[in-house]
């Protein structure tokens, strides 16, 4: 299965999952939402930041989306970790990682989230001063990079950008 029909597997399947009320809202956070946003970078990867709907769980959500053919990895819950909980799945040989937001920040990335055109599908996306941030946030060394990727591109607000990185506790720049 190509990649881009995985990708569009997979918008229809969370579009599913909020349709049917198991989760809330979802976008993609990591290195395809570079791309999204124009900074491209190669990754086979999906990173996914989702809440479950109000009195669903997770858990629900990886259920009805292995009955759609997806493969649950591992279901991880670490409280106190940056990465409280998370679901990492496979689907048409892509792996996908559900971040499952928790913090009020995750929520409100979900809430501030654009749908962005590529390659002929709309994909909620984290918006591009907050996958800055949060990028920054992680400091990995490709992190960083990527960081200074999308805050070269055309709309960056550098204001929103900085709102985000106070709201995350980010010192330092790119």
């Amino acid at each position: 299965m190509s990649r881009a029909v995985v990708l569009r597997s997979v918008v229809a399947d969370l579009n599913a999952l909020v349709e049917a009320g198991t989760l809330g809202r979802w976008a993609l956070c990591g290195v395809l939402a570079l791309a999204v946003w124009g900074a491209s970078r190669a990754t086979l990867d999906i990173d996914v930041l989702a809440d479950p709907a109000q009195g669903h769980t997770a858990a629900e959500a990886a259920r009805e989306l292995v009955f759609k053919g997806w493969t649950l990895v591992e279901h991880a819950r670490y409280p106190g970790d940056p990465v409280p909980e998370f679901l990492r799945m496979t689907y048409g040989g892509v792996g996908v990682v559900i971040l499952v937001a928790h913090r009020n920040w995750e929520v409100a990335m979900l809430e501030e989230a654009a749908t962005v055109p590529w390659q002929g599908v709309g994909i909620p996306s984290v918006r591009v001063e907050a996958l800055a941030a949060m990028k920054l946030r992680a400091s990995g060394p490709q992190d960083l990079v990527d960081a200074g990727s999308l805050e070269g591109l055309p709309g960056f607000d550098r204001g929103s950008f900085a709102a985000w990185k106070k709201r995350l506790r980010v010192r330092g720049s790119m």
